[in-house]
């Protein structure tokens, strides 16, 4: 065997499909990838837009899977420019683009033309266009070292694809493995369209429910009386600011009390000086953003606090009730407590507070549900790609 095949040949990948023990080969994209560049109509001819050909720019390549272009040009555009049909079912690469666009990959589930900061890599017989797209997406972070070397200008272009590198096995094993993946791709794509309905559903009920007014939009079954508007000191446990008495530690057997900061739990003490629930905001900086926690912790001294015992309730009602309106300052917005306890709110009785209490408890446990989910899936995915792609 040549140096030359021994280069061509890897091992096999860590997980495997039963019945298949044949190397992988490793061989240039051009060698089973037919790749075009596109291009772009002039914007100054409106004959040449708005017409019946799909039309893509580098900014849609998030979408993953092309079903329709945000625009489309005629075929007197096609004709005058660079822009070029690629098949459905290929592969789209970004070659440029704004942030985190370089590098990243789709799949055009139509005919469509392309702009010129985007690549079409259409399939040879001998490959699978999915396997194609996964193994892309996986080495996103290398295409991007790749396209910022000194030669390419901070761009991918035609002759750094073709000589992109890939471990291919047979037609056949390249075709299990991309439907594993495209099927968890389908179930992430099912949590986010729940999630989404969830949040939906959760901006309903804060936009109906909190209203400011004596009579909301919305009721449940056996609820008539008027809400009532009284300042926040009067319907909560405590209003106030955080201390700066703790030493800020990684989380471990002596250390298991959080320090809650201005937006999140920034570290661990042995300690705690508050135990209760609590809906914390930044006194400077991203004052009004909440979040809640609930138990024993320490707060930091740039942390406002208002604990209830009626959280399920208090938390969506103050999230609706937007309290970057009580911020001032030209620089870094603040918020000082002793205003926070002055500020009003209308609220129902006790019965009803705790039936809208209730369903935001609900809908706030299964939207955690379905985002843990998702970020399992997203970690099968992760090792999948890992383990099965070389």
């Amino acid at each position: 065997m040549t140096k030359a095949d021994k280069e061509g040949q890897r091992k096999a990948p860590i997980l495997r499909f039963k019945g298949f023990t044949d190397a992988w080969e490793q061989r240039k994209l051009s060698d089973f990838a037919h790749i075009i560049v596109g291009g772009t109509p002039s914007t100054k001819k409106n004959e040449y837009w708005n017409g019946n050909i799909p039309w893509m720019s580098s900014g849609e390549i998030n979408k993953k899977r092309i079903y329709k272009t945000d625009k489309s040009i005629t075929k007197l555009g096609l004709e005058n420019s660079s822009a070029k049909f690629v098949p459905e079912n290929s592969v789209l690469i970004a070659l440029a683009g704004q942030g985190k666009t370089r590098g990243k990959v789709a799949i055009n589930n139509i005919e469509l033309t392309i702009n010129q900061s985007l690549a079409g890599l259409i399939p040879t017989r001998e490959s699978y266009y999915e396997f194609i797209f996964y193994n892309l997406e996986k080495r996103y972070f290398e295409l991007r070292r790749l396209s910022s070397g000194a030669g390419s200008r901070g761009g991918l272009n035609k002759k750094l694809i073709q000589n992109i590198k890939i471990q291919i096995p047979d037609l056949k094993e390249q075709t299990l493995i991309s439907k594993l993946s495209e099927t968890l791709d389908k179930v992430l794509t099912l949590y986010e369209r729940k999630l989404k309905l969830l949040s939906q559903v959760k901006k309903y009920f804060l936009d109906n429910l909190f209203t400011e007014k004596e009579y909301p939009n919305l009721r449940f079954k056996g609820f008539t009386d008027a809400w009532e508007q009284r300042k926040l000191e009067d319907i909560v446990e405590k209003i106030g600011t955080g201390k700066s008495n703790f030493k800020k530690s990684k989380k471990d057997i002596k250390n298991i009390f959080p320090i809650l900061g201005s937006t999140s739990i920034i570290g661990y003490d042995s300690s705690y000086d508050y135990d209760g629930n609590f809906i914390l905001t930044a006194r400077v900086g991203n004052a009004g953003n909440l979040y809640k926690y609930c138990g024993k912790a320490k707060i930091s001294d740039n942390t406002i606090y208002i604990q209830s015992n009626e959280i399920e309730f208090s938390f969506p009602l103050l999230m609706h009730n937007n309290l970057k309106k009580l911020s001032f300052g030209s620089g870094r917005s603040l918020i000082k407590s002793s205003e926070l306890k002055k500020y009003k709110v209308t609220i129902p009785n006790k019965n009803e507070k705790e039936c809208i209490g209730n369903i935001f408890y609900l809908l706030d446990n299964l939207i955690t549900l379905y985002e843990n989910k998702k970020q399992n899936i997203i970690k099968i995915k992760k090792e999948l790609l890992n383990t099965m792609f070389i």
